[in-house]
């Protein structure tokens, strides 16, 4: 099982929250912030031609969590709504990216607990492309369009 980075998340209750455009404390207080993780969008595609709305409040809209790893858990969103419509979520604390379990051995930074080096499939490619690159440098071939001298 892959690690995956624990996350803050923030719950919208769409029945308290009514029509998002009315208010939008919570998207503004998180912009002025910069985090930019809150966002809003209609909630069904309005009428066109003479049914249309004239005015954006005629239309209803909700408020969207996105971009939730620029979100730091400082809470602000939540305590600047006024009909208490949202929630903040702390995660659950993980095991750090460079430790995991695999086959039943710690693996820590690519070094398992007998001294062994194991790296994922993908960075044993990377490491066997540098040599063959590097072999084929001794040998005096120059590959066209790679940059770095290794």
């Amino acid at each position: 099982m892959p690690f995956k980075t624990p996350r803050y998340k923030i719950s919208v209750d769409e029945a308290a929250c009514g029509n998002a455009i009315e208010c939008l404390k919570c998207v503004h207080k998180c912009l002025a912030l910069g985090r930019n993780t809150l966002g809003y969008i209609n909630k069904e595609t309005p009428p066109v031609g003479q049914n249309a709305p004239k005015t954006l409040e005629e239309i209803d809209h909700k408020i969207i969590t996105a971009f939730m790893f620029n979100c730091d858990g400082c809470g602000e969103c939540v305590n600047v709504c006024p009909k208490n419509a949202l929630t903040l979520v702390t995660p659950e604390p993980a095991t750090p990216r460079a430790r995991y379990t695999r086959d039943g051995t710690m693996v820590i930074c690519g070094t398992l607990a007998n001294g062994q080096k194991k790296f994922p499939l993908n960075i044993r490619f990377i490491f066997l492309a540098i040599k063959f690159l590097r072999f084929l440098q001794r040998r005096g071939i120059r590959m066209k369009g790679l940059v770095a001298d290794l």
